[in-house]
């Protein structure tokens, strides 16, 4: 495979380029806004970067007199970007057989698309002025590249001809094809399951873990008039057990502390007249992979349980990238999304369901107990995303 770099002011730029150098059997790996020139990281010109690969680059002649040199294929990682600001450095790839075809096979759904662009059979498409509406609100919203990028797709795959739908109907469409992105990922949590007795709530510091587990506990109690237990084992805290404890107080519901894992077998048993158990962790440095196997001791128990990790979308989704891959060591069944009334950007929500195949559970919007929670339901996700243009 033959990987090449580019970058260009404006996305017909590199498909001509890539037409011309690779072919038409050329397909995108990546795009990203880069900055070039400028002093010390100011004043740089905004360009696009973008990553192209071909299966098989058709040489050029090589006249009798000239040797070629022998091929060389550094390896490079595909999730790995290009820092270097020279425009067109060629980067060729080796790769073993097996990984090359998973690759193939990831792009296989993308190579029809790309065809047809460098073909120029989507370039009035590409040019709708609604569909160039989508692609900023979408990146407003800080979704990722691969995403707009399959909803995209998903769009022009679903019509021949866009220029023919009007602009209520194109962002009815994009709604249509963010819902079915999400619905794949959501199924409302049955607290009332007796299957499932222990909920534990992991993530990094900061994030609202222990209202969130008293907003869901409030509920249970008052609405469902069942009965429910927590443990904790945020001891680094004192703050946080205390105020575990004021909400246990207020439930009149038992609250267990636990120091290790042994503590925890203790703790179940004097728990079991409960119908649910809710239990809360600390909320350390995610980076520290000790903490990360210290919690999956605590949370490997012969009990029936889910776990949710929450997250704050007030962080950036790479750092909520970083924080998923840190706790990828534990068994998450679920991912709960706090602080939406804190920020106007959710586009995070799809990227982790997307991009990293996390299940929907819940959406906090406040301090307020048990009021300031909800279902993350796929219609609430693709209103928060798409804002005034949901119902277009």
């Amino acid at each position: 495979m033959h990987v090449k770099r580019y970058v260009v002011d404006s996305m017909p730029d590199a498909l001509q380029k890539i037409r011309n150098d690779l072919g038409k059997d050329a397909v995108i790996l990546n795009t990203k806004n880069v900055k070039t020139g400028g002093i010390m990281g100011l004043f740089g010109k905004k360009k696009i970067e973008v990553i192209a690969a071909v299966d098989k680059l058709r040489p050029n002649p090589v006249p009798k007199t000239e040797k070629k040199n022998p091929f060389v294929q550094p390896e490079l990682n595909r999730q790995q970007h290009v820092h270097r600001q020279q425009p067109e450095a060629p980067v060729t790839v080796s790769k073993d057989k097996d990984d090359e075809q998973e690759l193939v096979r990831e792009l296989k759904d993308l190579r029809g698309m790309f065809l047809k662009m460098l073909n120029g059979e989507y370039s009035q498409e590409l040019s709708h002025p609604v569909l160039q509406q989508v692609d900023r609100k979408l990146r407003e919203q800080e979704v990722e590249d691969d995403v707009i990028l399959e909803i995209t797709r998903r769009l022009i795959n679903k019509w021949d001809d866009l220029s023919r739908l009007d602009e209520k109907e194109i962002w009815t469409a994009v709604r249509q094809i963010i819902l079915e992105m999400l619905k794949t990922a959501w199924s409302p949590v049955n607290l009332t399951d007796r299957r499932k007795r222990l909920y534990h709530f992991v993530g990094p510091t900061g994030v609202g873990k222990t209202t969130t587990i008293a907003k869901l506990a409030s509920d249970y109690v008052l609405r469902q008039k069942r009965s429910v237990g927590f443990i904790t084992s945020d001891t680094y805290r004192i703050a946080a057990v205390d105020q575990l404890r004021t909400y246990a107080n207020i439930l009149n519901a038992p609250l267990e502390v636990v120091f290790s894992a042994e503590d925890m077998e203790q703790a179940l048993k004097r728990l079991k007249g409960c119908d649910v158990i809710f239990m809360d962790t600390a909320g350390r440095n995610y980076k520290n992979k000790h903490y990360c196997r210290e919690i999956n001791k605590f949370l490997d128990q012969a009990v029936p349980s889910e776990t949710f990790l929450v997250l704050s979308l007030t962080s950036r989704y790479k750092d909520l990238e970083a924080i998923m891959d840190n706790f990828s060591s534990l068994s998450i069944n679920r991912v709960l999304f706090t602080k939406t009334d804190e920020t106007s950007v959710y586009g995070s929500i799809l990227n982790t369901i997307y991009l990293k195949n996390m299940s929907l559970s819940y959406l906090t919007n406040g301090q307020n107990v048990p009021e300031d929670i909800q279902p993350a339901s796929p219609e609430t996700v693709a209103n928060l995303i798409l804002g005034g243009q949901s119902n277009a």
